[in-house]
């Protein structure tokens, strides 16, 4: 039985999104940087709440993906630019700072 334990807490550590962000966890940002990034919803859609958003961030970051918080005001709910994981699919890093950058401007 003791085998078994040990063999189920070790799988439940080396989750893939757990393995492929070894060593990432240190650098994630504090919840607190979250809540400053993110304006408050009027109109929330009430899809998630901010420990869901924060998920959402910690997997980002684990997978190297660059995310920046962002929201939809007008829909009420909030995302995330990311990196996608490999070029050649969706958009590339180039494309997606141009999209950050009008969207700041």
């Amino acid at each position: 039985m003791h085998t078994l334990e040990a063999s189920c807490a070790h799988s439940k550590l080396n989750r893939r999104w757990q393995k492929e962000g070894a060593g990432r966890y240190e650098s994630l940002p504090p919840l607190s940087w979250l809540l400053e990034q993110l304006p408050p919803l009027d109109n929330s859609a009430g899809m998630a709440d901010i420990a869901d958003v924060y998920s959402v961030l910690s997997v980002l970051h684990a997978k190297s993906r660059n995310p920046t918080p962002a929201a939809c005001l007008h829909q009420g709910f909030y995302f995330f630019w990311a990196d996608t994981p490999r070029t050649g699919t969706g958009l590339d890093t180039a494309a997606a700072e141009k999209v950050r950058g009008a969207q700041h401007q």
